[in-house]
């Protein structure tokens, strides 16, 4: 995989099929609002015609009159999706998350099998493990360093591997998992100021929500519930504004919290298009309604 930073906002809905046809580049997730693209190679030939159409760019001194693809010059910069670039946490906590990729051109011949392999080498080495592969990802409890540095390097679907502190993941009576968040707020009825999110939604299923103050749609462009977060973005904002760096120190316990949560939802997932005059739009009524 490589991850491809653009200039601007990659239209996906027109360079997809170019990339695929063209530099045998098929993408499998797009972030920071679809200006950076992670894609899968599905043809070696094609790829390598990607590598000499880059080196002409590099070598081209006269832009005006350019030998490369025309698709190149929206290219800021590229790099392989290594281990370094899979591993998102600076700490590792006893709970981890890893996510794979989705990409249905590879699925049978790569996906699927990859994903054998590794319940297969989690088995192995006794790494106790939540699978949820309809969601493309898996959990796993107090793994070493060394295994998960092993699984980074040697699975190549892998888009992130997280490692968290407050969430706590235990078998329940039907061997499922049974998530809990290891903290308690403390002062979720008082008055608070409120603070407006402007984001992806922020969870319910977190101690968060006893501090959400809006539990209807209103406040929405998307077409999920306000209180689900598919990206984890909201929900995590969301815990800065009420708990700021207290929170992070140590994770586990009981919290004051120093606001209480308004919920503008307008993206579903972590990338997407976003209407500028219905943002305000909704600004505008949380001011009409709860007066900040």
């Amino acid at each position: 995989m490589i991850e491809i930073v653009f200039h601007d906002v990659f239209d996906s809905d027109v360079f997809e099929n170019r990339y695929r046809a063209n530099f045998g580049l098929s993408p499998t997730r797009y972030s920071i609002f679809n200006t950076v693209g992670l894609f899968v190679v599905i043809s070696e030939d094609k790829f390598d015609y990607f590598i000499q159409q880059l080196q002409i760019f590099i070598d081209t001194t006269n832009h005006s009159n350019p030998q490369y693809h025309p698709a190149i010059k929206y290219i800021k910069e590229f790099t392989f999706y290594s281990s370094e670039k899979i591993i998102k946490y600076k700490e590792l906590k006893p709970h981890v998350i890893i996510d794979f990729i989705d990409n249905v051109e590879i699925f049978l011949n790569y996906i699927q099998p990859i994903e054998r392999r590794l319940k297969q080498y989690l088995d192995e080495n006794e790494i106790r493990d939540f699978q949820d592969l309809n969601n493309n990802k898996i959990e796993l409890l107090n793994i070493t360093v060394n295994n998960l540095k092993e699984i980074a390097d040697n699975f190549d679907i892998l888009q992130s591997i997280n490692s968290y502190a407050a969430g706590f993941v235990k078998p329940d009576i039907f061997n499922l998992s049974d998530k809990s968040f290891g903290f308690t707020i403390s002062n979720s009825s008082e008055d608070l100021p409120i603070i407006g999110i402007i984001d992806t939604g922020i969870s319910a299923e977190t101690p968060l929500r006893d501090l959400i103050v809006n539990t209807d749609n209103n406040l929405n462009l998307t077409s999920t519930e306000i209180n689900i977060d598919e990206a984890n973005h909201g929900t995590a904002v969301g815990a800065l504004a009420a708990f700021g760096k207290k929170f992070y120190l140590n994770p586990i316990g009981s919290f004051e919290a120093d606001a209480k949560l308004l919920s503008i939802k307008i993206l579903n997932g972590s990338s997407g298009y976003i209407i500028e005059s219905e943002v305000l739009r909704l600004i505008r009524e949380a001011h009409q309604i709860y007066g900040f």
